[in-house]
């Protein structure tokens, strides 16, 4: 499949940044038909931007500089426009000159009062752990959202869909098997193999596939999950999402909470750990959830050890090498990232201004190795 859209690149190319930089890796290479896909590339639409936090922030700063510096050699001199998208990310403008590299002025804000999406009205609701049952206390906010789980499935006359997210596949596996035990206790057996638990790390591709489908076709009625289907994955429409503890972030858990009501209205029920500062915090400030402003992150894009690395694959990647003008984007500390590329003896200078390198060897603290972290 590589080889042929390789030579027959697509008109859209939906892809992840695994993807994007085996493609930039490819751009000037012979027989490939990338070129002419840079050269006419006319929008580029990051979604989910607020999952670019950390060190995969960083890596797709770079990835951006290189897609822009690969259209400009290949004659888009206007370049695409970019569409950032995301519903819960504070300081969208900084975030957006950050990781494109692109002016302010480039970007058109377009908040909630212009937003056309369909937003059907959701309800918050925050229960209060039992206090009074013979529980490990840690597992007390646990079992009140097993329990409001079941209460959901087990409505009359209704055949609501449900997702419950858990901090930890430890708290995943409590809750799963405290659902399966209610159910039986109340006499509804028959649902427990409508309930599945959901650790990503603890299932293969197909199992995936399968709960994805189920929750799309209504075969399942609800689904145990680490933050692991908090966005990203179309799992059909869910009424009610219930979120046990605070997920660290107002972000993250908006993100959680828009998964329930998307095509009609739903129900988000918070159950706070009595254990914890911050839970105890929104247990007794409830409105606060809806509307304290979502935390803002910073990229730093001129992250020398990680900007460095998408600087020597420009240079090994482009035909000719690159020039000294065309790596501007990449900041403040260019200089010294070229230097020590030089003193590694991982780039070459042609009269100091064009630069060449070789692809660096597996494993390389020059290569990008890891999209997801620093290697």
């Amino acid at each position: 499949a590589r080889d042929r859209i390789d030579k027959h690149p697509p008109q859209s190319l939906a892809t992840n940044p695994e993807m994007l930089s085996w493609v930039l890796d490819r751009n000037d290479s012979h027989g490939v038909g990338w070129p002419g896909f840079f050269r006419h590339l006319r929008f580029v639409v990051l979604d989910e931007v607020h999952s670019y936090r950390s060190l995969l922030g960083l890596h797709m700063a770079g990835l951006v500089r290189r897609l822009l510096l690969a259209c400009q050699r290949h004659g888009n001199q206007g370049g695409p426009i970019f569409v950032l998208s995301s519903a819960t990310v504070g300081s969208p403008d900084e975030l957006a000159t950050r990781l494109t590299s692109l002016p302010l002025r480039d970007f058109t804000f377009i908040g909630e009062d212009v937003d056309g999406s369909a937003q059907p009205q959701r309800h918050w609701m925050v229960l209060s752990p039992f206090l009074d049952i013979d529980l490990n206390p840690h597992s007390m906010h646990l079992y009140q959202a097993a329990l409001a789980l079941v209460d959901v499935l087990t409505v009359p006359d209704e055949e609501l869909n449900a997702i419950l997210f858990a901090k930890s596949i430890k708290d995943v596996h409590f809750i799963d098997k405290t659902v399966r035990q209610l159910l039986e206790s109340r006499g509804h057996s028959t649902l427990i193999s409508k309930v599945k638990r959901f650790a990503s790390a603890l299932l293969s591709n197909q199992e995936k596939r399968t709960i994805y489908e189920g929750l799309k076709t209504g075969q399942l009625r609800a689904v145990v999950s680490t933050n692991a289907l908090e966005a990203g994955i179309d799992i059909g429409k869910l009424d009610v999402c219930i979120i046990a503890g605070f997920p660290f972030h107002v972000m993250r858990m908006r993100q959680m909470a828009g998964r329930a009501g998307r095509k009609r209205e739903g129900a988000v029920i918070f159950v706070p750990n009595p254990l914890h500062t911050v839970d105890k915090y929104y247990h007794d400030k409830p409105e606060r959830l809806i509307t304290q402003p979502a935390e803002s992150f910073i990229i730093d894009h001129e992250n020398p050890y990680v900007a460095r690395k998408h600087v020597v694959a420009a240079a090994a990647t482009m035909a000719g090498g690159v020039r000294y003008d065309e790596l501007s984007g990449f900041g403040r500390n260019l200089d010294r990232m070229l230097h020590d590329a030089r003193d590694a003896g991982v780039l070459s200078t042609t009269n100091g201004t064009v630069y060449t390198a070789r692809r660096p060897s597996k494993g390389s603290p020059w290569g990008i190795n890891n999209m997801r972290s620093a290697e």
